[in-house]
């Protein structure tokens, strides 16, 4: 009678099913473009079969030829240099050389992120022969080169990118292509209606903030950063620039495909020279310049805002939730708010209200908080949630 563990065989009636297998993974983190990266994986127990690893899905595994582990169970596997930089998940796989007997099995997925190889200066053997040296002057420039293939290389965030300037123009097209100015004492503001999908496009650009952070601390991925940089606010000055960079490029985007198509759109609702909108949605008008120029600087903000609250709060959903509060929950309740005093000074410091001011052309001086003010106010929000992420936590 075959007595190995989850031998199937029939006792009597019994049959006696094959033995379940755990399979766990470590891979060599703090490594760079060119090098090799060591795989090791262990099966328990230790049955008889072969381990394979695959990276980012991928049905065409690392190692062409499957590893057979040793007596203690480990598979070990060095994936030869040319594995392109950015992130990598990687899953180990064991597939029993009898399934009757035991269990195939994969181990959670480990990511790490292989940093791009670095030339001239920064590019100088350290002491182990094979790491950059990690000189002064060089750290920062690895941390951007980092942050900078980390986010490239996820394309939800291009897509969430891409989301925001579609959605931004959209709806800013959609409120001019809708709004009626029948007479010259209408009263619209040209630039803060084209402008409306602002609002909207903050959140997509809170999302791509919140996950540039969120996602490494959900992934573990947060540790191979803070191993490689262990300098916290190194790190986080890198993701404020790169975040800073690309949200500069879609805010600017949004921004001018919003302006565009108010200029084609509202002159056929009324918004004519006649009615008193002679230099409609013209760049070269420095109210009009300061209200797009003024929405890019906020959408910025708001961007450097989210990436200081999940720094701080180290998960996705609850900094969502926090920003989206800051953003709407002040409005909700400066309206609610029956005292003139209180509504005012409930809007002079919300982060939205105060900032969008700066998208108003028309009545400037009626509003609670001057347009450069109020892009003052969202800055310093910005500053203090960074001060906040970048401290240490106890």
């Amino acid at each position: 009678m075959n007595s190995s563990p989850g031998a199937n065989c029939a006792i009597g009636a019994v049959e006696v099913p094959a033995a379940p297998t755990t399979t766990s993974l470590t891979v060599t983190q703090d490594a760079v473009a060119g090098d090799d990266v060591s795989l090791s994986s262990t099966v328990s127990p230790a049955a008889p079969g072969t381990v394979s690893w695959s990276d980012n899905g991928s049905i065409t595994p690392l190692n062409s030829t499957p590893v057979t582990p040793n007596a203690s169970g480990v598979a070990t596997f060095d994936i030869p240099a040319g594995l392109a930089a950015g992130s990598h998940s990687i899953v180990a796989y064991f597939t029993p050389a009898n399934p009757h007997n035991y269990e195939a099995s994969a181990s959670a997925a480990q990511t790490f992120l292989l940093e791009p190889k670095e030339t001239g200066a920064c590019a100088q053997p350290g002491s182990d022969g094979r790491r950059p040296a990690p000189a002064e002057g060089c750290i920062m420039k690895r941390a951007l080169h980092a942050e900078w293939t980390k986010l490239r290389t996820d394309t939800s965030n291009i897509w969430l990118l891409i989301g925001t300037v579609v959605l931004t123009v959209a709806i800013g097209a959609g409120v001019a292509a809708t709004t009626k100015c029948p007479s010259a004492s209408c009263g619209q503001d040209a630039a803060r209606l084209s402008l409306t999908g602002t609002m909207a496009g903050q959140v997509v650009i809170a999302i791509v903030a919140v996950l540039a952070v969120g996602t490494e601390y959900s992934t573990g991925m947060i540790r191979t950063t803070f191993s490689a940089l262990p300098r916290r606010n190194e790190v986080l000055a890198a993701k404020a620039v790169v975040l800073t960079v690309v949200t500069i490029v879609a805010g600017a985007a949004s921004v001018l495909g919003s302006v565009l198509a108010g200029q084609l759109l509202l002159p056929d609702n009324g918004f004519t020279a006649q009615h008193g909108y002679a230099a409609l949605l013209s760049l070269a008008d420095g109210p009009t310049l300061r209200a797009a120029a003024g929405s890019v600087i906020y959408l910025t903000l708001i961007a450097l805002l989210s990436l200081g609250i999940v720094t701080a709060v180290r998960s996705s959903a609850a900094a969502i939730g926090i920003v989206l509060a800051l953003l709407f929950v002040f409005p909700v309740v400066a309206h609610v708010v029956s005292n003139p005093y209180w509504q005012r000074h409930l809007k002079q410091v919300a982060p939205m209200s105060a900032g969008l001011a700066v998208q108003a052309t028309i009545d400037v001086s009626k509003l609670p908080i001057g347009p450069w003010q109020g892009v003052g106010v969202v800055a310093l929000w910005a500053a203090a949630m960074l001060l906040t992420g970048g401290t240490p936590p106890a």
